[in-house]
């Protein structure tokens, strides 16, 4: 493959957790491509995959955790047969039951993505605002080695997963964005030095210009992990075009086809 080529991996989205987390989610890579690659036609863009999966409750806990792993599995197979190179998942809960699967197809995990960008700042001590769930299988305590983790009260924490099950539900409320934005305010007088939005719900209520404290937004991180893993296509086998989206001349990124939009959609 010559040097003045560039192509994308197939990107495969498991979303569902929940539906309007996984738009804002597809509405962010989408971002990242314009910003950073000059992405402007339909054909400057890799090839995305979304399952909107209709997963059985992680929240609340209230699903069946047997049932929960057999929908994942058919989740990840459906976009392994439609020819993604890899899957991102927009959800953190949901890792308690990926890491009990075996797959195939290569995940980003999101939660060791957070923890790679927590050690790029050479954060010591963070806080973490997730749901009940997360906090209680200690997904974060396993992947996070020697850095402390810093966690909201019982109350709080009740709390939080209200808020949270109020955003799937499309309420986000002036009012719970005050008590999240107190919360990491409490949060850093216990000496974080950052605060995780380690659940991906909570990022379409609050984000870094809310708060006067350095955020780590996991939709953001998962974002750009999924849109660098999508660079240089076809897992870089020559002639291998399984999971391979357009290969596009470096010179024509941002460009597109010669054909005017008009003409093309006619």
């Amino acid at each position: 493959m010559e040097n003045n080529t560039f192509s994308w991996k197939t990107i495969g989205i498991l979303g569902g957790m929940g539906p309007e987390t996984t738009a804002e989610f597809y509405r962010r890579l989408v971002r990242i491509f314009q910003k950073n690659y000059g992405a402007k036609y339909d054909s400057d863009f890799p090839p995305i995959l979304i399952y909107n999966m209709p997963l059985p409750d992680i929240v609340e806990d209230s699903g069946n955790r047997m049932s929960v792993i057999e929908f994942i599995k058919n989740g990840i197979n459906k976009l392994e047969n439609a020819g993604c190179s890899f899957i991102a998942v927009p959800c953190n809960t949901v890792f308690y039951f990926i890491d009990l699967i075996s797959s195939n197809i290569p995940l980003i995990n999101i939660v060791e993505e957070t923890f790679a960008e927590v050690k790029r700042r050479k954060i010591g001590k963070i806080g973490l605002l997730s749901t009940k769930n997360t906090s209680k299988t200690l997904l974060y305590e396993k992947v996070f080695e020697s850095i402390e983790i810093i966690k909201p009260s019982t109350e709080e924490q009740k709390k939080v997963n209200e808020i949270i099950l109020r955003i799937l539900s499309g309420d986000k409320l002036d009012e719970d964005k005050k008590f999240i934005r107190k919360l990491c305010e409490k949060l850093t007088k216990r000496s974080a030095e950052a605060v995780i939005l380690g659940c991906t719900e909570l990022s379409l209520l609050i984000s870094q210009a809310d708060c006067n404290i350095q955020i780590l937004d996991t939709l953001d991180i998962l974002a750009e992990s999924t849109v660098k893993k999508s660079e240089n296509g076809c897992d870089g086998v020559i002639g291998n075009t399984s999971g391979c989206g357009p290969v596009i001349p470096r010179s024509n990124r941002g460009r597109g086809p010669d054909l005017k939009r008009s003409e093309k959609y006619g």
